[in-house]
């Protein structure tokens, strides 16, 4: 139990752990509070994680796509024009 206690010392100088324990204690969910509300949150907050990141995603890959005109390697593909 000891190397929790020093873990908890150390968590305690670097991120000020004890301030956290207070906040959360302080912390109070509404009695209506249901599972699925809860859900509904969550999932949203998921959501706008991943909107972000496909943002962030998409403007990083469109600067590198932009400096190169063709990522691909396609000339061992013949095309035959029927006729």
């Amino acid at each position: 139990m000891q190397r929790f206690g020093r873990l908890r010392e150390w968590l305690d100088g670097r991120i000020g752990l004890k301030d956290l324990e207070k906040l959360a204690q302080k912390k109070r969910f509404p009695s209506t509070d249901t599972p699925s509300g809860t859900t509904r949150r969550m999932t949203l907050f998921l959501f706008m994680v991943q909107v972000s990141t496909g943002i962030l995603l998409l403007l990083y890959y469109g600067r590198a796509r932009r400096r190169r005109s063709n990522p691909f390697n396609f000339s061992w593909v013949r095309c035959s024009s029927a006729g």
